[in-house]
């Protein structure tokens, strides 16, 4: 009940924010549809990284809504300015115009989370990730437009929520997860100028009433229409998961902790020649590593291949680790992890089919949710859960 009411109040406060970013926006002109950015708008965005750009025409060339509003632009200029040579189509990220979705980002904080990435970690970022030409956003960052590079246009290829990874697919993403992992381990900064990134001791008390209810509601939808599609485990995990959140939150907060993407899957990812790279940062965080290696093998990996090789990527992992002088945790450690995390992999599949069609196709979404339930059960996770003090 009182997780109830504390969520109540959260979503009252978040109501209260768009309502007065909106106003904002109204006065000042600031755009929340991709039709009401002009090519003067544009200029003005540009402007940081091309100075002097002038534009002659722009072209909206697509435009969509998700979690967040996106949309690709084409340019014409009259003057490329003074510096780099500026991009002939820019991807937009904006926030979402329509009422609900815009109280999900304000309430999950998770789009000011993205412009904070690409304000406050992109430019030295050690793998690939869009290139942020412009970002512009009202105070508290929850109304903005990012203007990013265009993905479409550089050749890379980009993978589908549906899509399964390679082998070879896999060793590249855990290589690039190495990297991302070795450059922020135990990172200064997160007392810092990355202060924000939201931390287990930042969430405890601010945010954790408000998930532990809102996706313990949504496990609950998720066992009762689907409960019976899947293996008896699937109840005891789900029960799991929603009875003894607290107690997964703090085994999933200990030991070493970095940079993680968290939300590793492929469709947040694409390959451009022997790298990878990464998009969709909004749930970015400060934890162990592994968390991004299991949520990546347990979402994204064919469920022989991971059972085949979970162990052997692992171990390229820690060797990547340690290559970077980074104290990496034993087998045995990382291991264990591996288990917990699974759990954490099957709250979030469990919350998307919970939420439908709305958040992505159905059929997708119960393939997600029995590759995760199968990792758990494979790994053994509730008795990892139940074990750990």
């Amino acid at each position: 009940m009182l997780d109830a009411i504390r969520s109540i109040s959260r979503v009252g406060t978040a109501l209260a924010a768009v309502a007065a970013d909106q106003t904002r926006a109204r006065i000042g002109h600031f755009p929340t549809r991709a039709t009401d950015i002009d090519p003067r708008w544009l200029e003005k965005g540009l402007a940081a990284r091309f100075p002097g750009v002038r534009i002659r025409d722009h072209q909206l060339l697509d435009d969509h809504s998700g979690t967040t509003s996106r949309a690709r632009i084409g340019l014409e200029y009259d003057c490329p300015g003074e510096a780099d040579t500026p991009p002939e189509t820019v991807f937009l990220k904006i926030t979402p115009h329509a009422p609900i979705q815009r109280l999900f980002l304000a309430t999950f904080g998770i789009g000011r989370n993205e412009v904070r990435f690409y304000r406050d970690i992109r430019p030295g970022l050690p793998v690939r990730a869009p290139d942020v030409y412009g970002i512009c956003a009202l105070p508290g960052d929850r109304q903005f437009v990012l203007l990013l590079e265009d993905l479409t246009r550089t050749g890379v290829l980009l993978a589908s929520l549906g899509d399964r990874a390679t082998l070879e697919q896999a060793e590249a993403v855990i290589d690039a997860l190495a990297s991302l992992h070795a450059a922020y381990w135990e990172c200064d900064r997160f007392h810092a100028d990355l202060a924000w990134v939201p931390s287990y001791e930042k969430r405890r008390h601010r945010d954790l009433p408000w998930e532990r209810f809102i996706t313990g509601q949504m496990c609950e939808r998720a066992l009762r229409r689907h409960g019976a599609d899947f293996p008896p485990e699937f109840e005891q995990i789900a029960r799991t998961c929603i009875d003894r959140r607290d107690h997964l939150e703090r085994l999933w907060a200990e030991g070493s902790r970095t940079l993680v993407h968290g939300d590793c899957h492929l469709g947040n990812l694409f390959f451009e020649d022997a790298r990878t790279g990464f998009f969709d940062w909004q749930i970015c965080a400060r934890a162990p590593g592994m968390r991004d290696v299991s949520y990546f093998m347990c979402n994204s990996l064919p469920e022989k291949l991971r059972q085949q090789h979970e162990r052997a990527l692992i171990e390229r992992y820690l060797e990547a680790l340690r290559g970077r002088d980074v104290p990496a945790p034993d087998m045995q450690g990382a291991w264990r992890q591996h288990r917990l995390f699974a759990l954490y992999t099957w709250i979030s599949a469990a919350f998307t089919i919970a939420g439908g069609e709305g958040m992505q196709p159905l059929e997708i979404g119960l393939a997600g949710v029995r590759r995760a339930t199968r990792a758990a059960i494979d790994l053994e996770s509730v008795a990892c859960a139940q074990e750990s003090r």
